[in-house]
């Protein structure tokens, strides 16, 4: 009996390690691994909602818009930080982990639309600009995607930039020079998304942003291995754009190399 128990006592062990080291596998590369390798490449498809009190040309004029582009792709692509931005040393202090990484996007089906913005991952924040092109960028006025490390429930932070007039448009809100906007976050739980990806956990992020316009909003859902998973945002003309991760794609293709100017193909 007693060696019936310690032979037990010895396969509940065994099944313990094995558990323990499945987990180290599995969640130690999601801390430890930079999200924002060169070459990955993260595909959105989006939902446009209008608000019921929108004019109802501009409705139109954003339904119009929205069926020219399908889909957001993000990819991360090399880039010489310093002398796209002319940033100084203390300036590039920030970023130094992300200083050969650049946040590329394109809009499908039409190609012409694409763009290129800086991220920012390191071991206190990640932090990404949301869509700028044709009617996203509606989207420069709501709070950008950002969550501090660690990822604690009831964390709180804020954080403010300036947006210029080129981002305004008659279809939502125009203004004048730049426009100071003071946005507001707060890690209000987590859960579980069922994506194509599979079951992912998520923390939540709500976020609120505050200019002379009024308020735009933004709740989050990021994944230590994917990032930004879903955004959803509420707009300062009361519409709606959410953009869901429908594929990702590492690493294995070939990184372009962003230079100023041009982006090779």
């Amino acid at each position: 009996m007693i060696v019936h128990n310690r032979s037990l006592l010895v396969i509940f062990c065994m099944l313990h390690l094995f558990i323990f080291s499945v987990k180290s596998q599995n969640f130690g590369h999601f801390i430890n691994s930079s999200i924002f390798e060169i070459g990955n490449e993260w595909i959105y498809e989006y939902e446009y909602k209008p608000c019921s009190t929108m004019d109802s040309i501009n409705i139109l004029l954003m339904k119009q818009a929205t069926q020219k582009i399908d889909r957001v792709v993000m990819r991360i692509v090399e880039f010489d930080v310093v002398r796209l931005l002319g940033l100084s040393d203390k300036e590039d202090r920030e970023i130094e982990d992300l200083k050969d990484r650049l946040l590329e996007k394109r809009y499908p089906p039409l190609l012409r639309f694409q763009e290129a913005a800086t991220i920012i991952e390191n071991d206190k924040k990640v932090w990404i600009h949301p869509p700028r092109q044709s009617f996203f960028r509606i989207l420069a006025i709501n709070p950008f995607p950002y969550i501090l490390k660690p990822h604690t429930i009831g964390r709180e932070w804020s954080w403010s930039l300036e947006v210029g007039q080129q981002f305004g448009d008659k279809r939502w809100k125009e203004w004048e020079g730049n426009l100071t906007i003071e946005s507001h976050y707060k890690i209000i739980g987590d859960t579980i998304l069922y994506t194509n990806m599979g079951r992912l956990h998520c923390y939540i992020v709500h976020s609120y942003a505050v200019s002379s316009l009024g308020r735009t909003y933004l709740t989050s859902f990021f994944n230590r291995r994917y990032g930004f998973v879903r955004l959803d945002y509420t707009n300062i003309d009361g519409s709606k754009i959410i953009l869901n991760l429908v594929e990702h794609n590492s690493g294995s293709r070939k990184a372009d190399f962003f230079r100023v100017g041009t982006i090779k193909k």
